[in-house]
């Protein structure tokens, strides 16, 4: 897997590296290279069968580190570089398997302290990841925020580390310090990333498979309030069809349909995020939102 330790200056600081796959999470444990059998070893266990390892060779190339992979791919750059591009080209491999025969959803979803599993479903930048960590906050289990499949009648999300490039400055101390504590990386020249192990802030981590008990559509409002309001399943199809990815026909339609159509289904749009936790808890108590 490689030729020799990395032993640059900047890549001596390397943290432990998560990848995510389709089915599993694999943790790259510092000092990978000695034990490279070792670093295939799954955390936590995720139904489903195991992918074959794809052996990706690494070696230095002047100042640098050359990438190849089993298709003859090479990259070079420093081993920050090569983990960022190594972790899209896994997650897109993820995708290419998925979409042939169902469709993927960019959704957070976690589990009230109550019980319901519930899904926030929104196009990137639409607030998942700081809804999710507010969420952690107050008590509910984080499964994902990242992508999840339609199947089953109900959503799998897709295990990843949890990225954000700022911590939400409404968080308890204690959740501030673990996220600042979490590695970084940066692409090209955007700022400073975040990527949290699911783990260090919500020790009971798993992902599941399965039916959701209410959907609700994320959108911004910056600087606004917070308003919740109860969609009909047609309009909830719709939303959902204009954020997936995937080809929305025969059986992958259907999964959609069962998966978000016969839950009940909001439109959430986001301001401050204390008045988001405090709709969110008031449905959960049985409060009634806003009519369609």
């Amino acid at each position: 897997m490689c030729d020799r330790a990395p032993v640059s200056g900047a890549d001596q600081g390397v943290r432990p590296i998560l990848i995510r796959g389709l089915r599993r999470s694999f943790s790259i444990a510092p000092q990978w290279w000695r034990t490279p059998l070792a670093a295939l070893a799954t955390e936590p266990e995720i139904a489903g069968p195991a992918p074959l390892p794809e052996t990706i060779e690494i070696a230095h190339q002047g100042q640098f580190f050359r990438a190849r992979t089993p298709a003859g791919q090479i990259a070079v750059g420093t081993l920050l570089d090569l983990a960022a591009r190594i972790d899209r080209g896994i997650a897109e491999q993820g995708f290419r398997a998925e979409v042939a025969h169902s469709l993927l959803l960019p959704a957070a979803i976690l589990r009230a302290p109550a019980g319901e599993r519930c899904a926030f479903i929104g196009a990137r930048a639409s607030g998942k990841t700081w809804l999710s960590l507010s969420l952690i906050d107050a008590g509910w289990r984080f499964e994902g925020d990242g992508w999840a499949v339609a199947q089953e009648g109900g959503l799998t999300p897709l295990p990843r580390s949890i990225r954000i490039a700022a911590v939400p400055p409404l968080l308890s101390p204690a959740l501030r310090n673990r996220i600042d504590a979490a590695p970084t990386f940066s692409i090209g020249a955007q700022e400073k990333i975040f990527a949290i192990d699911p783990r260090s802030l919500s020790g009971d981590w798993r992902p599941e498979s399965g039916p959701i008990a209410r959907v609700f559509f994320l959108e911004l409002n910056p600087g606004g309030l917070s308003r919740l309001r109860a969609l009909s399943p047609e309009l909830a199809l719709g939303r959902a069809l204009a954020v997936c990815r995937g080809r929305p026909a025969g059986r992958s339609l259907i999964e959609l349909h069962r998966a978000v159509c016969n839950r009940a289904a909001y439109r959430l749009r986001l301001g401050n995020p204390a008045d988001a936790v405090a709709l969110l808890e008031g449905v959960m108590a049985g409060k009634p939102a806003e009519g369609v």
